[in-house]
């Protein structure tokens, strides 16, 4: 997959000498001890450190080094695959506080025509040679821990999009109502985008 495209379809590239402001690769601050392991492998049990890996995944998800399209990514798509992620967590938990998704819950319950967010790279109706789609969506339960999984999927063109990535955080991270929707307001506000609200349903929970 070569990812050249129509470079004149890039009218605000997210990668030039310096990054759009206010959009960093780490912006919470996310660390993991040496002798620790990052959600990919054992499941987060913080919400707020959750969350921060999260971003880095989005960030990463269309770095030079490792996506081939990279030249293709808009100004604000970063910012966009972060508000997706958000959005994904946030039905998930709203969803659990519910009683509709429990520890038993199976990866095939998830319609994703209702639950996953989809961001696209290149346009393949204005011309472009190649076009996919980045997409968080809901994962498997375990039994203590569920998880998001980031995803690509080549709409046109050849090759590969690059590797799904499943992590996870533990249900016992959710106990505290208050605690879970603060860092996702943390989480919203510095990445910028505005989102729909869902105070109703959040004060529903936490009441």
């Amino acid at each position: 997959m070569q990812g050249m495209g129509i470079l004149f379809q890039v009218h605000e590239p997210f990668w030039t000498l310096t990054l759009p402001p206010g959009v960093e690769r780490n912006p919470l601050n996310y660390s993991c001890a040496p002798n620790q392991a990052t959600p990919d492998y054992v499941a987060a049990h913080g919400i707020r450190d959750f969350v921060a890996y999260g971003f880095l995944c989005c960030f990463d998800a269309v770095d030079p080094d490792s996506f081939s399209m990279w030249n293709m990514v808009q100004r604000e798509d970063v910012q966009w695959l972060r508000e997706n992620f958000l959005r994904v967590l946030e039905k998930l938990l709203l969803n659990f506080y519910a009683g509709i998704v429990t520890p038993e819950t199976k990866e095939a319950d998830f319609d994703h025509g209702q639950w996953a967010e989809s961001l696209n790279i290149g346009n393949g109706d204005e011309g472009d040679d190649e076009e996919l789609m980045i997409q968080w969506a809901p994962g498997p339960c375990d039994g203590h821990a569920l998880s998001l999984v980031l995803s690509y999927s080549l709409l046109k063109g050849e090759g590969h999009g690059g590797d799904d990535e499943v992590i996870w955080i533990t249900f016992d991270a959710f106990t505290d109502r208050a605690a879970v929707k603060a860092a996702i307001e943390e989480a919203r506000k510095i990445n910028g985008i505005q989102s729909g609200s869902l105070e109703e349903e959040w004060a529903e929970m936490i009441d």
